[in-house]
Formats: C-alpha cells, sequence, structure tokens
C-alpha cells in the first residue's frame, strides 16, 4: 500500500514538474519580453549619460539613440510584404524603396535616425547596402575592432556599436550587420537586426563572438 501511495506521489510530482517546464516555455515563447528591461536601462542611461558595460566608461549618447531607435523598430514586429520580397511599408523606408537584402540599410537608418550616419563614400546618402562597405567606414571614419583585436584583447562593444559578420565564402563579400543594444558577459550581448527570416530580430544574449563570420564591431564615433 505504502509502496503505491509513494510511486502516486512521485508521479504526481513528475506531472508538476513537467507542467511546470511547460508552463515556462510557453511563457517565454509568447509572453516574456526580454527588451523591457534593456529598455528601461537605456532610458536610465541616457539620463546619466553612463551606459557602459564597464565602470567609468561613458559612452557616446548616440550609442544609445541608436539601440533605442533598433528596438523601437523591432517592437513593430516589421515584415516583408509580399514575404521574401525584401520590401514592405517600413522596410521600403530603410531601404528608400531598392528591393535589397537590407539588414546593412536597416543599420544605416538606424544610425542615421540617431544623428550618427553611416555615409555611403560612393553615393555620399546616409544608406549603404553592403556591411563590408559599412565595416570599411567604421575603419575609416570612427572606431573598429576586429576579430583578431577583440579575441586578443577582450574587448567588448557598447551600446549602440554595430557587429558585423560575413556569410558564405569571404570572397563574395555577402554579410550582416547587428545592432547592439545591450552589453553581456564577455563575447555575448543582446543584439537587433534586420532581415532575420523577412523581419527584424531582437537576440538576448547572443554569442556573436563564436558566430560564424564575425568579423569585428565598431561606431561611427571616433
Amino acid at each position: 500500500m505504502r509502496t503505491k501511495f509513494r510511486q502516486h506521489k512521485l508521479l504526481a510530482l513528475g506531472t508538476v514538474l513537467v507542467a511546470g517546464v511547460f508552463g515556462l516555455l510557453i511563457y517565454r515563447q509568447f509572453f516574456y519580453d526580454g527588451t523591457r528591461a534593456i529598455e528601461q536601462k537605456l532610458t536610465q542611461h541616457l539620463a546619466t549619460g553612463v551606459v557602459s558595460a564597464k565602470a567609468g566608461e561613458v559612452n557616446e549618447e548616440a550609442g544609445v539613440k541608436r539601440a533605442q531607435i533598433a528596438l523601437q523598430e523591432y517592437k513593430k514586429n516589421v515584415v516583408e510584404v509580399p514575404a521574401r520580397s525584401n520590401r514592405g511599408p517600413e522596410i521600403d523606408k530603410y531601404t528608400e524603396g531598392n528591393a535589397a537584402q537590407w539588414c546593412t540599410m536597416f543599420a544605416s537608418w538606424v544610425s542615421a535616425q540617431a544623428g550618427s550616419p553611416v555615409a555611403n563614400t560612393q553615393s555620399g546618402s546616409w544608406r549603404t547596402a553592403n556591411s563590408r562597405d559599412f565595416a570599411e567606414y567604421l575603419k575609416s571614419s570612427g572606431t573598429w575592432y576586429s576579430r583578431e583585436e577583440v579575441v586578443a584583447q577582450k574587448i567588448k562593444p557598447q551600446v549602440g556599436d554595430f557587429i558585423v559578420y560575413y556569410r558564405g565564402n569571404y570572397e563574395d563579400k555577402l554579410g550582416h550587420v547587428d545592432v547592439v543594444v545591450d552589453v553581456g558577459e564577455l563575447g555575448f550581448a543582446g543584439l537587433v537586426g534586420g532581415n532575420l527570416d523577412d523581419t527584424i530580430k531582437f537576440r538576448e544574449n547572443f554569442n556573436y563572438q563564436d558566430y560564424y563570420g564575425f568579423l569585428g564591431f565598431g561606431r561611427p564615433e571616433k
């Protein structure tokens, strides 16, 4: 009798645990919003001027604005219309109607809206379409840390920095750009990026340093 009672008790406990885990997964999938705390932190940091992950460092106001703008766009649930078209009412403002892969143009738009445009050296426009060209501007006119420097010197990005990756073959000059909206442990950050599965995505505590194609990060400011 006692054995059966223990078995029922264990079964009930197991059911509760499974239900709890399942409930947590549902909450994380449909109700949890990891950006709320980040938005509050950015607002507070913008008011105080201290936004770096390291004590004593002060970030440029433009970097905080870039992070805020990127998060605002993420919350609009922007999608391509029609799907896989690189077009849509919101997307067209990032691209000026140029139907092309738009992650770098999204980053360009965010930076321009924050008052820190990444100038296209060929056209003079605020809009840069190629991630490598975007990185080259940061190298020549702003601040840039290569992957090798980041790893060797254990450098963290700042809020509002841009992380650049290549994809496919390096020689193809294809890539992706993310906006840093939160700084975590070394090699990890909260990121917002456009043109990910036809939308804008927020990736919480993302391991950018070990991600395939990581080239480095930087900002328009010296």
